[in-house]
């Protein structure tokens, strides 16, 4: 009898300490990212644009950035901002943004028009 309760404080001592706080964090679901604007609306390649929302990532790694599926450098991440790097070889036209947090997305409104730079 004694060696079954030595082998079950054992085994609740080993699961109590193998959930670390990250393992509890990652079990709460990741809340949608919300795109509310951006800036500016008409952008070069190159220059940086702002995008601003709700739960977005706290590090550059959280956020996933792109336009019509091209990758945007994330170059800054304040609380309810992002800031990106808009790529070089993309064509003038229009473009919506996506932002992908932690697997959820977040999809802009409108679209930004992408100019030839001069």
């Amino acid at each position: 009898m004694k060696k079954q309760v030595i082998v079950v404080l054992a085994a609740t001592m080993f699961l109590l300490t193998s959930c670390d706080e990250e393992t509890l964090r990652s079990s709460k679901p990741v809340p949608e990212p919300i795109i509310t604007s951006f800036y500016p609306q008409t952008i070069v390649g190159g220059e940086p644009v702002v995008i601003f929302g709700q739960n977005l990532g706290e590090s550059l790694t959280d956020n996933y950035v792109t336009l019509n599926g091209e990758y945007a450098e994330v170059t800054h991440v304040q609380h309810g901002a992002v800031v990106v790097r808009i790529p070089m070889n993309l064509p003038p036209g229009d473009y919506t943004i996506r932002l992908t947090v932690r697997g959820e997305s977040a999809t802009a409104t409108n679209s930004c028009r992408l100019i030839a730079s001069e």
